[in-house]
This record gives C-alpha cells, sequence and structure tokens, in this order.
C-alpha cells in the first residue's frame, strides 16, 4: 500500500505568493519539521559527548 503525504492546496499556496500572511504562516508551519531536520548539527561539550541539535541560525 502507497502512503502519500499530505501536501498545503493550491489555494493555499497561491495565497502565500501573493503576501498573505496568514498563508505563509501556515506553510511554515506545514514545513516546520522538515526544516528543523534539515537543520541538525553536532554539539560537542566539554567531556567530547555529541549532541545533535537544532542550529538555530539556520532554521527561519
Amino acid at each position: 500500500m502507497k502512503h502519500t503525504m499530505k501536501k498545503p492546496s493550491y489555494y493555499l499556496l497561491s495565497q502565500a505568493m501573493d503576501g498573505d500572511e496568514k498563508a505563509i504562516e501556515k506553510i511554515l508551519a506545514f514545513y516546520a519539521p522538515y526544516i528543523s531536520k534539515c537543520c541538525l548539527r553536532p554539539l560537542y561539550d566539554e567531556y567530547g559527548n555529541v549532541y545533535i541539535v537544532v542550529d538555530m541560525e539556520l532554521k527561519p
């Protein structure tokens, strides 16, 4: 069975392209998990342990 992902509607995308702030916020909220996953970076503490964290300078 194929798993299909939900996508933002064409209407929402066209509103965002026209500059509607609410539509842009909805699209950013929709893609927030993907953006967070792309912004993961290793962080080393003073003992040399590695932690994977979201780099907030990369995330919009």
